[in-house]
């Protein structure tokens, strides 16, 4: 069956990701003309926000925090104002990421900007087609993201953001050690499953964790579950980009508002739990 991310837009995994996303993208478009960026899992331009869902638990609650707090980090109010998040409860109205990259090169007033979307889904295909019809360089695929993702000449930055890690495992990774061996600029996303009966990060999750520590790039690993789990618990992101290490300190500020866990292994095991600010390490 073809994916549709429509039921699980704007949840936790897509503030964090999306957070991310938005402040890589401003420091690495900052004081260019133009910016190539190429979205190998697109999804939708944007979603209309249903009555409930997951949304109200990941940017609805983050929404809120923004509405009645004025101490955000610079980063986060950022986040907050590109992407319209104060009022998002009256518009109802979410972007994808594909969007939310465009929203952010337009801040920045950049002046060529080349989206390459890919998505399996034909509904979606034809939902980007119809959102990017006015930037005549736009190239939208209905097609398998991940062999797109080896095609990356003159392409800023590749976004990587499979739906589920246990099937997407190979391929992910197949990709993902191919930029790093080409230097290119990736930002991956990948969703964080436990070992139930062991109560210990996935077996796969773990790899991309010591793929991370191996190739010293900044990463992070978050959890906002109390116990691991064979669905989605948390998420894991990896920046091969120039200022991942200021995108990886906006993901811990959001983590701690959020009061989300983020996750570090000595060795192999055990894996220790990290919550405030001044102790939390990648």
């Amino acid at each position: 069956m073809t994916y549709d991310h429509s039921n699980k837009i704007g949840n936790k995994g897509d503030l964090i990701k999306h957070l991310a996303l938005t402040i890589a993208v401003r420091e690495m478009a900052k004081s260019r003309h133009s910016f190539t960026y190429l979205d190998i899992h697109s999804g939708r331009s944007e979603y209309d926000l249903p009555s409930t869902g997951e949304w109200r638990t990941g940017i609805g609650e983050f929404s809120e925090y923004c509405q009645n707090h004025k101490s955000l980090t610079p980063d986060l109010r950022y986040f907050c104002d590109v992407q319209s998040l104060d009022d998002i409860r009256q518009t109802k109205k979410y972007y994808g990421s594909s969007k939310i990259i465009l929203n952010v090169l337009h801040n920045l007033d950049i002046e060529q900007i080349k989206p390459i979307l890919c998505d399996t889904n034909p509904s979606v295909f034809k939902d980007l087609q119809f959102h990017f019809k006015d930037i005549p360089s736009a190239e939208i695929f209905c097609t398998d993201g991940y062999a797109k993702g080896y095609e990356v000449d003159s392409v800023d930055l590749v976004f990587i953001d499979p739906p589920d890690i246990r099937e997407h495992y190979a391929p992910l990774m197949k990709l993902v050690r191919h930029h790093l061996s080409e230097g290119n600029r990736f930002i991956s996303w990948n969703p964080l499953h436990g070992n139930v009966p062991q109560q210990t990060m996935s077996s796969n999750c773990l790899s991309v964790y010591e793929l991370a520590k191996i190739e010293k790039i900044p990463s992070i690993t978050v959890r906002w579950t109390n116990g691991w789990s064979g669905q989605m618990c948390g998420c894991q992101m990896l920046f091969s980009i120039p200022k991942g290490d200021k995108v990886v300190s906006a993901c811990k500020a959001l983590i701690n508002l959020m009061g989300w866990k983020t996750i570090e292994v000595e060795q192999r095991f055990p894996i220790k739990e990290v919550m405030t600010q001044d102790s939390i390490t990648t």
